[in-house]
């Protein structure tokens, strides 16, 4: 063989060998874009359930809890109210 056709088919070889090179890597990137893809629909899924429960939550906050300081108005009522009893109470007592 020439000289030329050694560096041709060397040539050729190398270009086979990139080819087969990028058709492997492309095949590499679109699996793992395709898990990805994959694992981001599922995290928009659980991300979509936490908010649903957020909002759930922030609904029932209001009916089932009551804050400490409408607590301690409401227990401050009731207790000006039975010292309003008590003193009656001790008015019938007395006379």
């Amino acid at each position: 063989m020439h000289e030329w056709q050694i560096i041709t088919v060397c040539t050729a070889l190398v270009a086979v060998t990139n080819v087969v090179m990028m058709a492997y890597v492309k095949h590499i990137i679109s699996k793992s874009l395709t898990s990805i893809e994959k694992q981001n629909s599922e995290t928009d899924k659980r991300v979509e359930q936490v908010e649903k429960q957020v909002y759930e939550l922030k609904a029932e906050l209001p009916v089932c809890y009551i804050r400490r300081e409408d607590f301690i108005r409401h227990e401050v009522a009731i207790n000006a109210k039975l010292d309003r009893i008590y003193d009656r109470l001790e008015k019938i007592k007395e006379g």
